[in-house]
């Protein structure tokens, strides 16, 4: 596999939109794409700016293309952040999730906690194994259950993410819950926060 073809981290959306709510992860995939790609825009500005004056040199920074969804397997050079939309098969995603430096994985995950709920952790290599690390209001009990498929060996050098979103309806069915919907802005910058923290660790 040709390393350069690849972004150093993958943002994954899993889900079903097909079962209601489990399909919000992809949903917010799209907003929080958005969101990120404005404060690239931002921060490029503010750079260029500053260069103009003599400041900083713009040259190395960054830029997020907006494009669709889909997955993408020819990053253009230079960029950080890779967006996958998952969807369920997630045997499929191996290939494209080979070589990362980091890989964020957000699911909707039966958390037992109010609907909407955002959860983050990270995992990464430690002494003498895993460390499991909280970043966002931890529930009392969580497994890795949803993440057996990663192992030791297999974590990425800077580690494996999963943004976590309670939902409420994972009945069949097309949209989101009343409730999930009201919450949908809410959601969105909370793992937009999260996503953007992530990149900022990396370098961005």
């Amino acid at each position: 596999m040709d390393e350069a073809r690849w972004a150093p981290i993958a943002v994954v959306a899993l889900g079903d939109p097909g079962r209601r709510d489990e399909g919000i992860p992809i949903r917010i995939l799209g907003r929080v794409r958005t969101l990120i790609g404005e404060i690239g825009c931002s921060r490029t500005e503010v750079r260029q700016i500053a260069a103009t004056a003599g400041g900083v040199d713009a040259a190395g920074d960054v830029t997020i293309d907006q494009g669709n969804l889909a997955i993408d397997v020819s990053p253009q050079h230079g960029e950080l952040v890779q967006w996958i939309e998952g969807g369920t098969e997630t045997g499929r995603l191996d290939p494209y999730l080979q070589d990362r430096e980091r890989v964020v994985l957000i699911d909707a995950v039966e958390l037992g906690r109010k609907p909407g709920t955002v959860v983050h952790w990270h995992l990464s290599r430690g002494r003498g194994g895993l460390t499991f690390i909280e970043h966002y209001g931890r529930p009392h009990e969580m497994g890795l259950d949803h993440l057996a498929f990663w192992l030791e060996d297999d974590l990425p050098p800077s580690g494996l993410d999963l943004i976590a979103i309670q939902p409420e309806d994972t009945e069949t069915g097309v949209g989101l819950s009343d409730t999930m919907q009201a919450r949908f802005s809410t959601i969105s910058s909370q793992v937009t926060a999260l996503v953007f923290r992530i990149l900022v660790e990396e370098g961005w």
